[in-house]
């Protein structure tokens, strides 16, 4: 769902495409993505037309970085949920915890320590790319 797609919502939803919410989800902008999260259904009464299969919920964006393009991680210790940044390398030997969601994004190199840690449950992403540094 995105609140600039070209196309309402339609059901059933099954054509991998990206559809506009009934409701903006702008609404949502600023807002910690971290804690619970709730998946409610209803049965409007025709009957069982339907069956949820499965689902999961993706959260895309900056979490925390902003777009500056020197944002390193600290170099040990606990590391925030966030998105680090570097124009060239990032190093760190510290520790990602348990729900947290941490992004490393840096041109050249992600080097991890002989200390580094993701907790079980957490997330880290890495990527060799170009920094973009110009507002989202």
């Amino acid at each position: 769902l995105d609140d600039a797609a070209s196309s309402a919502i339609m059901c059933p939803i099954n054509d991998n495409q990206t559809e506009m919410p009934e409701s903006p989800l702008s609404a949502f902008n600023g807002q910690e993505a971290m804690g619970d999260w709730v998946l409610t259904i209803t049965d409007d009464g025709f009957g069982d037309v339907g069956i949820l299969e499965s689902w999961t919920l993706e959260l895309c964006g900056d979490f925390g970085g902003g777009n500056d393009c020197d944002n390193p991680p600290p170099a040990s210790g606990n590391i925030a949920a966030a998105t680090y940044k570097n124009n060239a390398s990032i190093s760190t030997a510290g520790s990602i915890l348990s729900p947290d969601v941490v992004f490393f994004k840096a041109k050249d190199c992600i080097t991890l320590g002989n200390e580094f840690s993701v907790a079980s449950g957490a997330t880290l992403e890495c990527n060799i790319e170009e920094c973009d540094s110009s507002p989202e």
